[in-house]
C-alpha cells in the first residue's frame, strides 16, 4: 500500500503540508471538545513573534512547536527529510519545538494529512511508541538529513549515520503530551521560544559574517492546548 502514499510525480510544497497538517490538528481537538490556540511566526522576524498571546493563554495551557520538513526524497523502504544543521542544534537545544515530518507525498491522502505525520525532537532517546529515525551527518559532522526506514536501505555517499532516535505518530504524541512528558506551561514555554528565536539570529548573524550560507529560514508553528 506504500504505493498509494508515494505514487506520485511531484512532491507538495511545504505550505501544503503544514495546511493540512494543521487543519487535521485543529479538527481532532474540535472533535474532542477541547480548545487549541495556534500562531504561524518566522523565527527570524521578532516583531511577528506572538510573545504576548502566548502569555495571555489561560492557565494549564500547554505549548509546543512545530518545525515542518518537507520530505526531500522516497524510496521502496524509505523517506528522508533534508534538515538545517544550524536549526537543528537549535532544535535539540530547547525542549517545546518538534520537527513535524509528513510521510506521504500523493495529495489524495491531504485530509488524512495527521496520521501520515511524524513528530520528532532529536532528545527523544527512549522508543516509547516510537519509530526508529536515523540521523545523518556530513564529513563536518553537521546534521544533513533525517530518515524513516523500513528495510535495510543503502547510506548516501559523503554521509555518515550519527545515530538514531524515535519519532512518534500524533497518537502517541499528544497522549505523551497530556502525560507531562513532553511540552512546555505558560511562560516556561514563551521563555523557550524566545531562546529558539535568539539562537536563529545569532546563528544567521555569524555565518553572514563567515561567509557561509545563511541557516534556513522557515515557518514555526506553536500549539497550545489544555490536557
Amino acid at each position: 500500500m506504500l504505493h498509494k502514499l508515494t505514487g506520485t510525480k511531484m512532491i507538495p510544497l511545504e505550505r501544503e503540508y503544514e495546511g493540512w497538517v494543521v487543519r487535521g490538528i485543529q479538527d481532532y481537538f474540535e472533535h474532542r471538545g477541547q480548545k487549541v490556540v495556534i500562531f504561524a511566526f518566522s523565527p527570524l522576524l521578532e516583531k511577528d513573534y506572538p510573545a504576548d498571546e502566548i502569555m495571555k493563554l489561560p492557565a494549564g495551557y500547554k505549548g509546543f512547536g512545530l518545525q515542518f520538513k518537507r520530505p526531500s526524497s522516497f524510496a521502496t523502504d524509505s523517506v528522508r527529510w533534508a534538515v538545517d544543521a544550524t536549526q537543528h542544534k537549535s532544535i535539540a537545544s530547547g525542549k517545546s519545538i518538534f520537527y513535524a515530518l509528513p510521510t506521504f507525498a500523493n495529495r489524495d491522502v491531504y485530509k488524512e494529512a495527521l496520521q501520515h505525520c511524524l513528530f520528532f525532537h532529536p532528545t527523544i532517546t527512549s522508543p516509547w511508541l516510537g519509530e526508529p529515525l536515523e540521523i545523518f551527518l556530513d564529513p563536518k559532522g553537521n546534521v544533513t538529513s533525517l530518515r524513516l526506514k523500513q528495510s535495510k536501505a543503502a547510506i548516501g555517499g559523503g554521509e555518515e549515520l550519527h545515530g538514531a532516535g524515535f519519532a512518534l505518530r500524533w497518537g502517541a504524541f499528544i497522549e505523551i503530551a497530556e502525560r507531562c512528558h513532553i511540552g512546555v506551561k505558560g511562560s516556561g514555554f514563551a521563555a523557550d521560544i524566545a531562546a529558539h528565536i535568539a539562537r536563529s539570529k545569532e546563528a544567521r548573524s555569524e555565518s553572514f559574517q563567515a561567509g557561509a550560507a545563511q541557516p534556513a529560514d522557515s515557518t514555526l508553528y506553536l500549539m497550545a492546548f489544555k490536557p
